[in-house]
């Protein structure tokens, strides 16, 4: 499996892959995620197939380490 570039994210704090997607906490609490979203796993509210750059999780509370 290749790398690829994605759009930057400012303020990264932690960063996580598990299998098709990778995941990325920022300053505050906000993660994004990118990669394959099968069945919406991304919790971007969206079924698209790929994600090439990251996008916002939608969280119903702040997401905290």
């Amino acid at each position: 499996m290749g790398s690829s570039r994605v759009l930057a994210l400012d303020g990264i704090v932690s960063v996580d892959a598990v299998g098709w997607f990778t995941c990325a906490m920022v300053d505050g609490g906000a993660p994004y995620c990118w990669g394959n979203n099968p069945n919406g796993i991304l919790g971007d509210g969206t079924w698209l197939s790929l994600r090439s750059n990251p996008v916002r999780v939608m969280m119903p509370v702040p997401f905290f380490q």
